[in-house]
């Protein structure tokens, strides 16, 4: 069974532009971008964006896997 699409889970937007719409801190962004192998301007979804901050957030600071 497919999961059902929303317009949130479609919309692709640049990291930088996740990270001001949901205010998130420069040093974190930095962090989630280094940790994800992201470069500046990478589109990705909503919810792509919010799981690599959670999991980024989450993960241990010497990094360990």
């Amino acid at each position: 069974m497919e999961a059902k699409e929303t317009k949130a889970t479609k919309t692709q937007k640049p990291v930088e532009a996740w990270a001001e719409h949901k205010a998130t801190d420069a040093a974190t962004l930095a962090g989630v971008k280094a940790f994800k192998g992201w470069k500046t301007g990478k589109s990705v979804t909503e919810a792509e964006y919010d799981a690599a901050v959670k999991a980024f957030c989450k993960a241990p600071a010497d990094g360990r896997k």
